[in-house]
């Protein structure tokens, strides 16, 4: 019953351009798939996962460093079918590309001192809980609330540090060192349980 009632919650956030909980029902699915050892469904649903918000595409770090071979080839078999194939049939084949192209500019390579993505006033506003857009709003010189301009704006940073220095040492620098600290956190293959399992994924959630 309460899955049944936060349907519509899900559905209207997906709406709204925030698919977090459908992405989490994706992933969470596909972690229960490696534990099923149905590797070839994982990878279609982290690849299904990566189509809508790009992110999860992380994971694919795991399903190497885990040696789940399978799972990895399946993943980019089905972003490739998902981002290439599909749109070419139904658009043609060089509107799929230009669609592709408009895809990675915006969702991948977009990131400078104005923001990041497709919507860089929100990517610096208070709305943006991720890593990159906390250290951004505390260590730069950016109005925290962009995308509904009061009539001053608002800053929240301690130190105006340039948008490289941020980007390189804090954010790229930190990310490493938290990826790090997990891989040593990993348990070895003969050791793992189910629940240490369930805390590698969920840690592996909270880094991507």
């Amino acid at each position: 019953i309460p899955n049944l009632i936060i349907i519509a919650y899900v559905w209207s956030s997906y709406l709204l351009g925030q698919p977090t909980l459908l992405l989490l029902a994706l992933l969470l699915g596909a972690f229960l798939c490696l534990r099923a050892r149905r590797f070839w469904f994982a990878g279609f649903l982290v690849a299904l996962a990566t189509v809508i918000k790009a992110f999860p595409f992380a994971a694919i770090a795991y399903f190497i460093y885990r040696r789940y071979w399978i799972a990895a080839l399946s993943m980019i078999l089905w972003i490739a079918i998902l981002l290439v194939a599909l749109p070419a049939g139904m658009r043609g084949w060089p509107q799929a590309q230009r669609d592709l192209a408009s895809w990675t500019n915006g969702m991948l390579l977009k990131n400078d001192a104005r923001g990041i993505a497709q919507r860089p006033e929100r990517s610096l506003a208070w709305k943006n809980q991720s890593l990159a857009g906390v250290m951004m709003r505390l260590l730069r010189h950016v109005d925290v609330d962009a995308t509904r301009p009061p009539a001053k704006p608002v800053y929240v940073n301690f130190v105006d540090l340039p948008f490289k220095v941020v980007n390189y040492i804090f954010v790229d620098g930190f990310l490493f060192l938290l990826g790090l600290i997990y891989l040593a956190a990993m348990p070895a293959r003969v050791q793992r349980t189910r629940e240490s399992d369930a805390i590698e994924w969920s840690l592996l959630l909270l880094l991507m």
